[in-house]
């Protein structure tokens, strides 16, 4: 290879190295930035404003359309904006870019439960319970008691809801649960122990003392009642203390 050749040479070979060099850095640039955009928009789905939070999500996705988290996100986001075959369709998403990803196979169960398949959502979701790396076995305890609940298959209902109290005795949702189970199969005085249990961990909950006032009314403790309703009241989100106002009303 004569002189002009091989200085030939070596000017194509950098431009190739500097093209390549090029392409990776500007890759590296757009996952960052679909990185930022997700993070930005968890934090807008964590403090309750799916709208923006879809957008900047959706954005991310533009960027980086083979992100397993930012699959999942959407899911969250669209679930949270009532639109679940839309999070359904992303929850798959997430799973199928990583089978193992428990979190969105969770999302899925959740989404199920939404769309009130109840059978589909047992089906997705008792893997998870199986699966000795998922570090939060509770969701998908809960879930699937959940779903056995409206199943009316009750004595499922109560081994799952007691599997996630076992593994998470401080999480109100199960006890909550279980509580509102022993109401419906007439165990009044299990479900107010559970109930009252509920209320110790989370005083703040309106909807806990909602509860506690249509069990005391179902033992007849109409006094008693009527005080958890006044609480409710006190406690509750709009809706809570609109239901807990009629219930005194028509005590």
């Amino acid at each position: 290879m004569n002189k002009e050749n091989l200085t030939l040479f070596f000017v194509c070979l950098f431009f190739l190295i500097f093209s390549s060099c090029s392409q990776v850095s500007k890759a590296k640039d757009k996952k960052n930035q679909a990185e930022s955009l997700r993070n930005l928009g968890e934090a807008y789905l964590a403090s309750g404003n799916s709208t923006i939070a879809l957008r900047e999500l959706l954005k991310s996705n533009a960027l980086n359309p083979e992100d397993h988290f930012t699959h999942n996100d959407l899911g969250l986001a669209y679930l949270a904006k009532g639109r679940n075959d839309k999070a359904l369709s992303h929850f798959k998403k997430a799973v199928e870019l990583k089978p193992d990803y428990s979190p969105a196979i969770n999302n899925m169960g959740t989404t199920y439960l939404a769309k009130k398949e109840w059978n589909k959502a047992v089906e997705v979701l008792l893997p998870l319970t199986e699966n000795i790396l998922y570090g939060t076995p509770q969701y998908a305890e809960t879930n699937i008691a959940f779903a056995y609940f409206n199943l009316k298959e009750y004595e499922k209902a109560k081994i799952h809801y007691e599997n996630s109290i076992d593994i998470a005795p401080e999480y109100v949702v199960p006890i909550r649960g279980l509580a509102i189970l022993y109401k419906t199969t007439g165990r009044y005085q299990k479900a107010l122990e559970l109930i009252n249990k509920a209320i110790s961990i989370a005083p703040k909950s309106g909807e806990l003392y909602f509860q506690k006032g249509k069990i005391l009314e179902l033992t007849g403790e109409i006094g008693e009642a009527k005080k958890a309703y006044k609480k409710a009241v006190k406690k509750g989100n709009q809706v809570i203390s609109k239901l807990a106002g009629e219930a005194i009303s028509n005590l």
